[in-house]
């Protein structure tokens, strides 16, 4: 498992990513937690490496295109 701890959000602290499950969890700064499920590598490969527009990018990538639980 990869964990980054994200500094430069106002809406996500942490995204871990497990490449064999292809589970990510994604820990909002309001305490939230969700894991979603068949994310490909690349889509959490964009996101660690992303200086802007995180939250954008996990709205519009992420958020309506897995399947998700809370956790």
């Amino acid at each position: 498992m990869e964990t980054i701890n994200v500094s430069n959000s106002s809406m996500i602290s942490t995204i871990t990513y497990d490449r064999d499950s292809q589970e990510m969890i994604v820990t909002f700064n309001n305490g939230g937690e969700y894991k979603y499920f068949d994310v490909p590598p690349e889509v959490f490969e964009q996101m660690s490496t992303m200086t802007e527009g995180l939250g954008k990018f996990f709205t519009a990538n992420v958020k309506s295109k897995y399947r998700y639980v809370k956790i």
